[in-house]
């Protein structure tokens, strides 16, 4: 993912939402994906963070891979082959 990359291209894409950025959490762990005052509307990001300060380091250094479809939207990944991200 580019690091000038600042919106969430599945929210855009798929919901129609030009929403930020920003690091949340589900049961699985914390992600880079976006939310509107509903609650989350996507999973922008492949990898599950350990921390959510690693979650911030990896989007503030464009240290993620961004998902290609609108598979995980809603915060949550339906691939469980996915694993925690280290850093």
């Amino acid at each position: 993912m580019p690091r000038s990359a600042s919106f969430g291209h599945l929210a855009l894409n798929y919901a129609g939402k030009y929403l930020p950025l920003e690091v949340l959490h589900s049961a699985a762990g914390h992600y880079i994906g976006t939310r509107d005052a509903s609650g989350p509307v996507s999973r922008e990001s492949i990898e599950y963070f350990r921390s959510e300060a690693a979650a911030w380091r990896a989007l503030k250094r464009g240290g993620w891979s961004q998902l290609t479809n609108s598979r995980s939207t809603q915060g949550e990944s339906t691939d469980k082959s996915l694993s925690l991200a280290s850093s």
